[in-house]
């Protein structure tokens, strides 16, 4: 009877999920943030000797950068300390990356929320180090960094690069384009890296839109399509292998005509 009972919730809730996140791209997105929050709770609620772990695994820092410790590019990306971060963070997530998700698909979109992850990371962990000249041997606490804000960065280029004309309403009744938005938050970025301003890692934001941009330009064409390509090149090969055991592998992509001159879509089947 536990069992079934357990079932039933378990279905209960699975039908409440998909109900309340119809389309692809909400329940993509609901799980993001999903894992932040549980990120954010393990900050706030797990006890003091706990904050060791915390800080050495969703943390980009300079220092634990070797072996499996790499993991935190990532890691780092899911980390909030502060609710306010957070709430800002998740918010713009949402909006930018339920938009850019329709477009790319959630295969695609999420091998770009990962990679602009991991890019925003490197890029400011390399350039903290270059710039701020901190002493490897050290643990500074203004050397580590963590947040989604370069993936939303990501998100917001890659929509800009998109639809450059679209607005938002951050002020009520005072629509902003998102080709104003950009621009003046990199401004702000740069500002904070000339003034040596701590609140927020510039850099993350700065390589966030350098991957956007470049990936709406080139990364598409570049990156996804052939490694779709190879993909299936594989299992083509591997399908014929068990069938006959000979025969040239082929490729079974099928590329759409360009709808606009900077992207390219792939087939979603």
């Amino acid at each position: 009877m536990l069992e079934s009972w357990a079932k039933y919730q378990v279905y209960q809730c699975q039908q409440l999920y998909l109900e309340k996140f119809s389309s692809p791209s909400q329940r993509t997105l609901s799980g993001l943030i999903g894992l932040n929050v549980l990120v954010f709770v393990g900050w706030r609620l797990l006890p003091l000797k706990c904050q060791p772990f915390m800080t050495r695994w969703f943390t980009n820092h300079p220092v634990w950068c070797v072996g499996p410790r790499n993991l935190t590019l990532i890691a780092s990306n899911f980390s909030h300390q502060h609710l306010l971060p957070l709430t800002v963070n998740m918010i713009a997530l949402w909006y930018f990356g339920t938009a850019l998700h329709d477009i790319l698909g959630r295969q695609q979109f999420l091998a770009f929320y990962f990679s602009s992850a991991v890019t925003s990371a490197t890029i400011s962990r390399i350039l903290g180090l270059l710039t701020r000249r901190y002493r490897p041997i050290l643990l500074l606490p203004s050397s580590t960094s963590l947040g989604a804000s370069g993936t939303v960065y990501s998100c917001l280029a890659a929509v800009t690069a998109l639809h450059p004309h679209y607005t938002i309403d951050l002020i009520p009744r005072l629509p902003i384009e998102y080709s104003t938005i950009l621009p003046g938050l990199l401004t702000v970025d740069i500002t904070g890296i000339l003034f040596q301003w701590r609140l927020f890692d510039h850099y993350a934001h700065l390589g966030g839109a350098g991957f956007g941009l470049w990936y709406m330009t080139y990364g598409q064409e570049k990156m996804w399509i052939p490694l779709v390509r190879k993909i299936r090149d594989i299992r083509d090969r591997n399908e014929r292998n068990g069938r006959n055991g000979s025969g040239p592998p082929t490729s079974t992509i099928d590329i759409q005509a360009p709808r606009l001159p900077w992207i390219r879509r792939v087939n979603k089947e």
